[in-house]
C-alpha cells in the first residue's frame, strides 16, 4: 500500500505516520510511507509523477497557513 501523508505540523506527522505504520505491521500490509511538511514539496511531486506511481491514500492537513505569499 503506498500512502502519502502532508502536514506542516512535525509532531502531528510523526503521530500519524506512527500509527499508519503500526497498522500496517499489526495486519501485515506492505507499506510505502511518504511524507511531506511542505504542500509545495508534496505538489512538485505530483507534477513530476505523471501518474507512473499509484497512491492508494492520503492523509491532508486541512489547515495550513500560507507561507511566502502564496
Amino acid at each position: 500500500m503506498r500512502i502519502v501523508i502532508c502536514d506542516d505540523d512535525l509532531n502531528e506527522l510523526q503521530k500519524t505516520s506512527s500509527f499508519i505504520t503500526e497498522y500496517c505491521d499489526k495486519l501485515n500490509i506492505p507499506l510505502d510511507l511518504l511524507t511531506y511538511n511542505n504542500p509545495k514539496d508534496l505538489i512538485n511531486f505530483l507534477s513530476f509523477d505523471e501518474g507512473e506511481n499509484k497512491i492508494d491514500a492520503y492523509f491532508l492537513d486541512i489547515v495550513m497557513p500560507k507561507k511566502d505569499g502564496n
